[in-house]
């Protein structure tokens, strides 16, 4: 590679550089522009100019995938000063009900498009649409405070979450949502819960190991009364905490894969 084509490929990097900063960073292309210039060496050029496109690249594309939220987070997010992850997080603290407002509506469009496409009928679809907008406006209510510093939506939240419940099942139905199936070929499945696991339900894996029963599918399932949620192996006074790994090891050989 020639030096005249090498220094063409320095300026053409240093260009791109600042046509893709944001007018608050334009003046670091400009710097690596003319420190480009000045590098009489050819090769070193290309190699700075291209060093400081990928580091700044990121930082670029950042400005550019936060600017249409900046009304949102607050002015000066996408200002110069400081890193830029600093001032979207200090924004974000100024104004910490929009980001959760902004959670809860990602986080609810992700749930109804997982239904979406694995089935789920209509009015699970409508009713988690309707928490969201009961959340929203119940966010709405317990950001009014009267003057004695109460918050009178609290009734109003235990009024509308109950409007939610499904009077259809009874408290201990151990049924799968209709949209979830199970395989027939789902491998052999060994379940392990604490009863008093504040957590998940111990509704939860019964339902889920009835299921599988139902597919056909092997299925050993060992109860405690006591354990709490993700023991893991931090070993307490709960039994279910040393002899869970024997009981793995046991089930393992049971079906044949020790």
């Amino acid at each position: 590679m020639s030096g005249r084509l090498r220094r063409a490929l320095a300026d053409l990097a240093c260009r791109t550089l600042q046509a893709t900063l944001p007018p608050s960073l334009q003046s670091w292309g400009w710097a690596v522009r003319c420190e480009t210039a000045e590098i009489p060496n050819d090769t070193k050029a290309l190699l700075f100019a291209l060093g400081s496109l990928c580091g700044l690249m990121p930082r670029a594309v950042a400005s550019l995938l936060l600017y249409p939220f900046a009304s949102f987070i607050g002015d000066g997010a996408l200002s110069s000063g400081g890193s830029l992850t600093m001032n979207v997080f200090d924004a974000a603290m100024r104004r910490p009900r929009v980001v959760g407002i902004a959670c809860a509506i990602g986080s609810v469009a992700l749930g109804l498009a997982y239904m979406a496409i694995a089935g789920a009928p209509a009015r699970y679809l409508v009713i988690n649409v309707g928490a969201l907008v009961v959340g929203l406006t119940l966010l709405a209510l317990l950001g009014r405070t009267t003057q004695t510093g109460q918050h009178p939506a609290y009734w109003t939240l235990t009024a509308m979450a109950g409007t939610l419940l499904d009077p259809g099942k009874s408290e201990n139905a151990v049924d799968l949502a209709p949209w979830v199936q199970i395989s027939a070929k789902a491998p052999p499945t060994l379940i392990i819960h604490a009863m008093n696991d504040p957590v998940d339900d111990i509704r939860h894996p019964m339902a889920y190991a009835l299921a599988l029963n139902n597919a056909g599918v092997p299925v050993d399932m060992r109860l405690y009364a006591k354990g709490g949620h993700a023991f893991g192996m931090r070993r307490t006074a709960d039994p279910i905490t040393t002899e869970w790994p024997a009981q793995v090891k046991q089930w393992l050989q049971t079906i044949g894969m020790l």
